[in-house]
Formats: C-alpha cells, structure tokens, sequence
C-alpha cells in the first residue's frame, strides 16, 4: 500500500480548493490525480481535516506512548542499562530485537567512553591545574612525544561476511605472539627518532631507547612528553633526558600523561 501525501501537500490542496480553484488546473499544478482531489475534498467536508485517516488494518504499537516516554527516561538516568534488564525490571511487553529498534528510533546508540576514576581525585585535578598553568609558556617546538605501537606479524581479519547458511573460510599462519613494535619520538618539525624491534616494549628496552636513540639528540628546553606506561616510569628513563645537559646548568624535563590528564613526573628549570 503506498504512503499517503504528505501534509504539506494535502494542505496546499485544500487551500486551493477554498479559493475556489477548478480541480483540474489544480491536479496539473500539484502533478496528482484528479480523483485524489476529489476524495482528500471529501474528507475535508466530513471531517474538518485533511490529514489522512489511521489505517484500521495497521499493527498497533507494542509500547504505548508513555511508556516510550519511561524507557527514555530510564536510558537517560543509567545509561547503561542493558536491553534484558530494561525489559526485566520495568516489565516491558516486548522482546530484546523489539526492544534495539524502539531505542534506535528514540535515537540512542550504543556507545560509552570510559575514563579513569583517578581524574576525580583532587590531588590529580590540582596537578592538572598546574600543568594547563604552565602550557603558555611551553615552546611548541620543544614538544617531543613518546608512543609506541605494536601489530602481529600474523595478523588476519576475525571477521567476513558470508550469506545465510553458508560461513567465511581462510586460512592464517600459524604464528602467535609474534609481535613487532614499533617505538619513536615525534615533535612538531616533523622529526623522529624511531625504533622497531621484535617483542613487546618493557622498562628495560624502553631505558636503553632513551639513553642510546633519544637522549642524544635532546638540546636545551626540551620537553619529553609521554604517557603513564609501566615502562616508561622505570628507574634512569628521567635521569637520562635530565642529565644531557647538566654540565651546561640547562636541563630539560620530563612530562608523565596519567589517566588521560596531564602531571609533571619530574620538573627542573
């Protein structure tokens, strides 16, 4: 059965029938049939509206108006909330696949982002404070970020489509835990001071990074910015990047990214 016009339409015809229009020019003007305008006049004359009439052979909805109105509510008060417990707790008459299309339509999605419940602490919001204070007077030039990332070198998508009753066949090597990582520093110039070595990183590579690949081409000012990695905060990582230019009383320091929010690990002037 094809959708009945839109509103708009059904309006601009009955304008144009109230001004006393012939329904000829007026199926030519709005390019539908003239029987359309025949019947959509009648039912104005009956029912003051031009709206259409609710189709008695449409299915009705399984939730009702309110209690769409709850399960919004509900999703906007606990988030995450799963489907099931949506449906146990509030004794919804629906099933969970019933349930998804409602919530998409409600025009939620199912997305949430975690961070670390340390940024709540007060001692990290003050060193927050301290770091964002002391941003202004960073030269951008002198930012050098540490990161690392790794891949399989048997690596292999999990995933394929495949039509019904049928499934998706590859093949691998057979090859696990062999990883490469790839480690490096970049600044704002575009320079690098890459790494890439089998195995996953550890405290002990991750000192030698820094004392033989990175430390020496560090100068005056520089900042070593990097994040809260276990290897990274092992014993002599700081006092390489602080002790290049000690005999020349011009140290850098370092900068340690925790729980996405910004402390100094060490600072010297």
């Amino acid at each position: 059965m094809p959708a009945p016009y839109s509103n708009d339409l059904r309006k601009r015809i009955i304008e144009s029938k109230l001004k006393g229009i012939p329904e000829s020019p007026i199926a030519a003007d709005k390019n539908v049939h003239k029987s359309t305008i025949t019947k959509l006049w009648a039912l104005y004359r009956e029912t003051g509206s031009y709206e259409p009439r609710p189709n008695p052979n449409c299915r009705k909805p399984v939730l009702s108006t309110e209690q769409l109105e709850n399960v919004r509510n509900i999703i906007i008060d606990s988030p995450d909330i799963t489907l099931r417990e949506l449906i146990e707790r509030h004794s919804l008459p629906i099933g969970i696949s019933g349930l998804c299309k409602i919530v998409k339509k409600l025009g939620f999605r199912y997305k949430k982002t975690l961070y670390s419940s340390e940024q709540q602490r007060e001692y990290v919001k003050i060193e927050r404070e301290e770091y964002t204070a002391r941003q202004p007077e960073m030269e951008t030039n002198n930012l050098i970020f540490i990161d690392e990332s790794s891949s399989n070198t048997g690596m292999t998508r999990q995933y394929g489509r495949a039509l019904d009753g049928e499934r998706v066949v590859d093949y691998a090597p057979a090859v696990r835990f062999e990883r490469i990582t790839m480690l490096s520093s970049v600044c704002a110039n575009g320079e690098i001071v890459p790494c890439i070595f089998k195995g996953s990183l550890n405290g002990e590579i991750f000192r030698e990074y820094i004392t033989k690949f990175l430390a020496p081409t560090l100068k005056p000012g520089d900042i070593v910015v990097m994040d809260n990695l276990c290897s990274h905060k092992v014993k002599g990582v700081a006092e390489a990047i602080n002790m290049v230019y000690d005999k020349e009383n011009c140290c850098n320091f370092t900068v340690m990214i925790k729980n996405n929010l910004y402390f100094f690990n060490k600072l010297q002037n």
